[in-house]
């Protein structure tokens, strides 16, 4: 059994009404500018998408990549949420039990070594009920989040990103 994590690059989702702040576009910017993650292998993506079908073909996009390709991203999703789910930029709502399904194929997909980060207030309840034995790495809010608003997209961001590379790093030398 293989105890190495490995990811290719860092795919933002963002899906924010027009108007508001554009967090996902601001830590996409951050991370092009920041070139010691491109040298480590962390390609940044950003994909603005507006609706629930947008999101399940960008899922299944990802998943395919991941099959096909070994191409296994790190995910990371700026959206409103609520206790029950995402709200996208078009208003429509995906309740996390929709979105499990899509997920849980990207982490098979990827040998179990999906890093999924949500930057959604609530984002925590993704992981209620999920089954102990599939990993499914991820971090969430599990209630509003203003403190998060008010230091910005990057730094959380940033600390998940260098834990991993830390891992990455310590599992090499094992």
């Amino acid at each position: 059994m293989s105890t190495s994590a490995r990811f290719s690059k860092i795919v933002v989702i963002q899906s924010i009404p027009e108007g508001e702040l554009h967090t996902g576009t601001r830590l996409h910017e951050d991370m092009q500018i920041r070139e010691v993650y491109h040298d480590r292998g962390f390609n940044p993506e950003l994909h603005n998408i507006t609706s629930t079908k947008e999101l399940r073909d960008l899922l299944s996009e990802l998943e395919q990549k991941a099959r096909r390709d070994g191409d296994w991203p790190i995910l990371h999703v700026e959206a409103h949420g609520n206790t029950d789910g995402l709200v996208l930029a078009s208003k429509e709502f995906i309740s996390w039990e929709a979105l499990k399904p899509a997920l849980i194929a990207l982490n098979v997909a990827t040998k179990n070594n999906l890093l999924l980060t949500l930057a959604a207030c609530y984002g925590g309840h993704l992981d209620e009920d999920t089954h102990p034995t599939r990993k499914s790495p991820l971090l969430g809010a599990r209630r509003a989040c203003r403190r998060y608003i008010s230091r910005g997209p990057t730094g959380q961001f940033y600390r998940v990103l260098r834990r991993v590379i830390r891992y990455r790093k310590w599992i090499r030398r094992s």
